[in-house]
C-alpha cells in the first residue's frame, strides 16, 4: 500500500489504541465512497456485494456538485493488515466506478 495512501488508515488506527482499543475484537467496519451518478453507484455496490460487503445506506448529494454516497461495512477486525487489504480493494472499485474512496470508521472496542 503506497504510504501517502497509508497514512490516514494507520491515523485511525492510532486513535483507536490511543483509547484503550487493543485491535483485536472483530466488529463491523464502515466504508464510505461517492460517485457521480447513481447509475456509477449502483455499479460499485453491485461489485461490493459479490466481494461479500453488505450495504449499510445510500445517501443523495446534499448539496449540486456533491456526491451519489454509498456507506458499505463488513465484520473484521481493524488491524493494519486487514483494513490495508480492504481499503486497497475498495479504492480500486470505486475507481472502476468514477468515483472517490472517502475512508472507513468503527467504533472503539476496549
Amino acid at each position: 500500500m503506497p504510504d501517502d495512501f497509508a497514512a490516514p488508515h494507520r491515523l485511525v488506527l492510532e486513535l483507536l489504541t490511543q483509547h484503550g482499543d487493543a485491535l483485536t475484537q472483530v466488529r463491523e467496519i464502515d466504508h464510505f465512497a461517492y460517485f457521480p451518478t447513481p447509475t456509477l453507484r449502483a455499479q460499485f455496490i453491485d461489485r461490493c456485494l459479490a466481494a461479500g460487503f453488505k450495504l449499510r445506506r445510500t445517501s443523495e448529494p446534499y448539496k449540486p456538485g456533491s456526491g451519489f454516497g454509498a456507506i458499505l461495512f463488513h465484520t473484521d477486525v481493524p488491524d493494519e493488515e486487514t483494513v490495508g487489504k480492504i481499503t486497497c480493494l475498495l479504492d480500486d472499485l470505486t475507481r472502476e466506478c468514477s468515483g472517490e474512496y472517502d475512508g472507513w470508521e468503527t467504533q472503539t472496542v476496549s
